[in-house]
């Protein structure tokens, strides 16, 4: 055996709760932490010798399509009307 020694711990009487706080760069981060190994090599190799090179091309006009559409989706709240409130005739 190895001359390490495991430490325990007594179980607190409080119960654990674990607390769902992400913020947008944690997020972003993860997520091209996630996607950037397979992305460079599954889609840059197999496909990028599929189509001739044209893979990098398709990639830069998707990101230009997100962003339009980020932006768009970013000035559409100022601009919806606020929902109309009815109010209660008598009668009805």
């Amino acid at each position: 055996m190895s001359g390490t020694q495991e430490v325990r711990t007594a179980p607190s009487d409080a119960p654990e709760r674990l607390t769902g706080r992400l913020s947008l760069a944690s997020v972003v981060a993860f997520g091209l932490a996630y996607m950037a190994p397979s992305l460079v090599m599954v889609i840059f190799g197999v496909i990028a010798a599929a189509s001739a090179g044209t893979a990098p091309t398709a990639f830069a006009v998707a990101t230009a399509a997100m962003f339009l559409t980020a932006l768009s989706h970013a000035k559409r709240p100022g601009t919806s009307p606020s929902p109309v409130r009815r109010t209660p005739t008598p009668g009805s």
